[in-house]
């Protein structure tokens, strides 16, 4: 039997086991909740999903014969009486191995005739819904009346997709609208719409208050229906994970993805796009070039607008901090493309990407209007607004200055961590450029000691870069007490809680000038230098008895030190100051790997 449902063959499939698994629930209140006996309640205006399954039941066997009443029997007497299949087929005079023969025989006519009243009930309205969809993923408004009128008339999916492509084309759905989406579907809506608020910044508080209300109202959905409900919260829950730049949430959201995306190939397939973007955020670019390629590959075979539209997305995310930049500039048109009429809230972060890449191609770019003007409030264009800064620093420095602050207050109105830290990057490239050199070093301290915080290499990757910046002790850094202090206050994170705050503070410091100095001179005297702070053996006692504990914050603190620095030099720095870190610790171990993301 085919798995489509006629009246969204995108949103839902409907495979034989779910019909024998209707069928099998005609006794149990439960399939009021089942999705497919719901778009059956919708097709044929019954006033019940368990009446529309017994209308299918008595239009696939009107028991006009022996046969057809048996057929009939065999589905009705299981379900309806409680029946076992010895009491069935001893009441209906037949062997046990001829009664499952004949039910199973039955759910194939019956599954039949569910698939023909999805495909031809109104084969009218069919078409117009299916034609309008199409046409929704290039030119959503041409549509949005058609799709809400026909929706009066057909169920709550129909009216789902008016909901989204209301939405899409940047207006609120309406009451009536909303209403309109029965059972699960008006959750989905509900979702949906909070989802656009939280990204839009029409409403960005909505999002706490939908989710609480439909997590608590999923204790009353099972199957396919929980799952569904279960996967579009996981994907607002990531969203909102990145919106703080939680990794760990984002990973939980991700995993929620996966597990809950069931047989839905383009459920799926978004389910994977995530966990790309999950292996950019770690910092695994090898898993997520991996998984990009699949993508890209399914993509070819779905043609589908979101499919190629998000796998577009991470693409680009992917070759920029793979510093594959005119790839990155072709990914992130070919996104903005796709998915300005399907997710077109991605729009911002797909033209940040494109702005981010040309600066690397040494190419102009002009900050799209267009979609500023139809996010003017949200986290994401401000963040967009940041890279276009960065463009015109050199020709307006001052107007480069007030949209920088505009957009950390965005940022930190919103708790957009990523937004937040990305601006005031922005900001201490204009402090210097205005000359004011203490500002600029003192908010390049405080960007660089937030940013390592945040471990997602997507904004970390070029926030400290900027050709206007003078070449000094450590990128654009001076090596002052300020930013040696931060430094110090890093490491003393990543090892935690240590013996003596006074006496590890002392060997941390040492410890990181050592390494800094041999980093800077190529290794040259490394006895001496690492000698020359005697509270290290205070460090390599600990290293000793944290078994590399002490060895992968050195590791690690390289790799944040190396945000500082031109892209180009940074992997030959992460090398030397882990070799001075082995120097100062002792430590004559196995070469460790080192994480991309620098």
């Amino acid at each position: 039997m085919s798995r489509r449902n006629a009246s969204n063959h995108r949103d839902m499939r409907w495979s034989f086991p779910e019909v024998r698994r209707l069928l099998a629930m005609l006794g149990d209140p439960e399939i009021e909740y089942s999705p497919l006996a719901l778009e059956l309640k919708d097709a044929l205006g019954t006033d019940s999903a368990r009446d529309a399954v017994l209308h299918v039941i008595h239009k696939t066997f009107d028991g006009s014969s022996p046969q057809n009443r048996l057929a009939r029997d065999a589905i009705l007497m299981p379900a309806l009486g409680g029946d076992k299949g010895t009491q069935a087929a001893s009441m209906l005079n037949v062997s046990l191995r001829t009664f499952f023969r004949r039910r199973a025989g039955a759910m194939k006519l019956v599954a039949a005739t569910i698939e023909h009243i999805m495909r031809v009930a109104n084969p009218r309205l069919t078409f117009k819904l299916e034609t309008a969809r199409m046409i929704a993923e290039v030119r959503p408004t041409s549509v949005k009346g058609i799709i809400e009128r026909e929706s009066q008339r057909t169920g709550g999916m129909a009216s789902y997709q008016a909901v989204l492509i209301a939405l899409r084309s940047g207006h609120t759905p309406s009451s009536s609208l909303v209403n309109r989406c029965t059972g699960h579907w008006r959750l989905l809506a509900e979702l949906e719409i909070s989802r656009s608020g939280n990204l839009s910044g029409r409403d960005p508080s909505g999002y706490q208050k939908t989710r609480a209300s439909v997590r608590e109202a999923l204790g009353d959905y099972r199957g396919a229906a929980r799952e569904r409900i279960e996967f579009e919260l996981a994907c607002v829950d990531r969203l909102d994970a990145l919106r703080r730049c939680d990794v760990d949430l984002g990973a939980q959201a991700t995993a929620v993805l996966s597990r809950t995306s069931g047989q839905d190939v383009r459920l799926r397939a978004i389910a994977t796009i995530c966990r790309a973007e999950q292996a950019c955020d770690e910092g695994r670019l090898a898993a997520a070039d991996s998984l990009v390629r699949d993508m890209q590959e399914l993509s070819v075979r779905l043609n589908d607008f979101r499919v190629a539209g998000r796998t577009s997305h991470v693409a680009s995310i992917l070759n920029l901090l793979q510093g594959n930049y005119a790839e990155a500039v072709d990914c992130s048109q070919f996104a903005i493309s796709a998915l300005q009429n399907i997710e077109p809230t991605f729009a911002p972060c797909a033209a940040a990407i494109e702005g981010r890449a040309q600066f690397f191609l040494d190419k102009h770019w002009d900050l799209p209007t267009a979609i500023v003007r139809r996010f003017p409030d949200s986290y994401i264009t401000a963040f967009l607004e940041s890279v276009h800064a960065r463009y015109i620093v050199s020709s307006d420095a001052r107007a480069a200055l007030a949209i920088a602050d505009q957009a950390a207050s965005i940022g930190l109105s919103r708790e957009a961590r990523g937004t937040l830290l990305y601006a005031d990057a922005t900001r201490s490239i204009v402090f210097e450029r205005l000359g004011r050199v203490d500002d600029a070093q003192a908010e390049r301290i405080r960007a660089w000691s937030n940013g390592v915080r945040l471990r997602r290499p997507f904004y970390l990757y070029d926030f400290l870069i900027h050709p206007t910046l003078p070449v000094r002790a450590f990128g654009g850094f001076e090596l002052d007490d300020a930013f040696l202090t931060a430094i110090e206050r890093r490491l003393g994170e990543l090892l935690g809680n240590t013996d003596s705050r006074r006496e590890s503070g002392i060997a941390i410091r040492s410890a990181v000038a050592a390494c800094l100095s041999l980093a800077a001179n190529g290794g040259r005297d490394r006895k001496a230098l690492a000698q020359r702070g005697g509270a290290a053996t205070f460090l390599r006692r600990s290293a000793k008895r944290e078994k590399g504990r002490v060895h992968e914050a050195f590791r690690q603190l390289s790799v944040e030190l190396s945000y500082c620095l031109p892209i180009g030099d940074r992997a030959d720095f992460i090398k030397r100051f882990s070799d001075g870190a082995s120097d100062v610790l002792g430590y004559d171990g196995p070469e460790r790997s080192v994480p991309i993301g620098a």
